[in-house]
């Protein structure tokens, strides 16, 4: 063999020695990614959350719509300065839940063991135990009436006053002569026409303003140099006569005061004030507001002598 052969086995050899002597690498493994468990939210209870407060007004079928306004306007102010929202409820049902204040008219409030029970009544028998009332006998229209016809004899030269009312309010004109001869007694005028003042006028109920307008002249015929309108006389008329001195026995419609010397309403807001602020009150006598708004047609030292005469009206002191 030669020697070149040799070689060549010999280096085959040597290469394969080598081969055989290394370490075969080891296979790559990406590493498995760490799982990060995902926060999962669990679900939250809905809230139950308790009622805003309550302030409820019912009013009975019959309720005096001017009662009933006036009130409502109080009772929403008591809610503003509460944080409370107000209800308008009927009677026969049940009050809303969290009514922390109710106030009924002509009715008493239905019972509310965690709510302050108010009433505007018109007498203190129709008012249960546990209900603050404002009794409004002392200022209803019979009442405002004969404060009405004393202010108008008091103001008016030779006595010549006048109502224009409804047939239903029959007792009020009585009240209204009443109280002008509380001031000026048999009134016997000293020029003619020589009638007994004061004077009024009945309408039938539910007359149109025709028959309305028909009263004022009926009244002007009779020299009536100051007229006092009932609330029915006050919704009856279209038009107010602007050339006598008026007096209102209730608000006028829309807020038309002008021409009016003075306005007497019963004082809602401030016997229901008084009521609210003492708690322990269980009834009180609503007054008579008196707005006077002509210190010309009524002066000063007149309307000290009518106040006069309402604070007697409100103590029963004087009866209509």
């Amino acid at each position: 063999m030669r020697k070149g052969s040799h070689l060549s086995i010999l280096l085959l050899i040597l290469s394969i020695l080598t081969a055989c002597g290394k370490t075969a690498p080891a296979p790559t493994v990406s590493p498995s990614p760490s799982i990060i468990p995902s926060a999962t939210a669990l679900p939250q209870p809905s809230p139950t959350g308790t009622p805003a407060p309550t302030m409820a007004l019912l009013a009975s079928p019959d309720a005096d719509p001017r009662i009933v306004t006036a009130a409502q306007a109080w009772l929403q102010t008591r809610a503003q300065e509460a944080g409370a929202q107000i209800a308008i409820a009927q009677p026969s049902e049940g009050l809303p839940e969290n009514t922390t204040a109710v106030l009924s008219i002509g009715a008493p409030p239905p019972k509310a063991p965690t709510a302050r029970r108010l009433m505007i009544a018109a007498s203190a028998e129709s008012v249960p135990d546990g209900v603050q009332a404002l009794v409004l006998e002392s200022a209803d229209l019979p009442h405002r009436a004969f404060l009405a016809g004393y202010i108008g004899t008091l103001i008016t030269k030779d006595w010549r006053t006048g109502l224009l009312a409804s047939e239903a309010e029959n007792a009020a004109a009585q009240a209204f002569k009443n109280g002008g001869h509380y001031y000026c007694g048999l009134c016997r005028p000293l020029y003619p026409p020589f009638l007994v003042y004061p004077l009024y006028a009945l309408i039938p109920a539910g007359s149109n303003a025709t028959a309305w307008e028909s009263g004022v002249q009926e009244l002007r015929q009779g020299a009536v140099k100051t007229l006092i309108l009932s609330p029915a006389a006050l919704q009856g008329l279209t038009a107010y006569p602007n050339d006598i001195t008026l007096i209102a026995l209730d608000s006028p419609p829309n807020g038309q005061t002008a021409g009016f010397a003075a306005v007497l309403t019963p004082d809602i807001a401030g016997g229901l004030d008084a009521l609210w602020a003492h708690p322990d009150t269980a009834t009180l006598a609503a007054g008579i507001q008196m707005a006077i708004l002509d210190n010309e047609a009524i002066s000063p030292g007149r309307a000290a002598m009518a106040e006069e005469v309402r604070q007697q009206l409100q103590n029963g002191l004087i009866l209509p």
